[in-house]
């Protein structure tokens, strides 16, 4: 798919996660001869650092990407 502009892009990208029921942010991208050839749009999640909470006996306990533990 091509368009005329990333911001059009992202709006529709946005506009389809949020009827699918998550959310985008944008990602990195690719250049060609100093152009945006390609821009990525990753969920919300994608490439965050897995979470550390506090349990009742207070010691950390990590969760593991993948588990649907959160």
């Amino acid at each position: 798919m091509q368009f005329t502009s990333i911001e059009q892009a992202y709006a529709f990208y946005q506009s389809y996660a949020k009827l699918a029921g998550f959310s985008i942010r944008k990602g990195g991208e690719v250049y060609s001869g100093g152009i945006i050839e390609t821009k990525y749009f990753v969920c919300s999640k994608e490439g965050h650092k897995p979470l550390c909470i506090d349990d009742n006996s207070k010691s950390k306990k990590q969760f593991k990407k993948g588990t649907g533990d959160y």
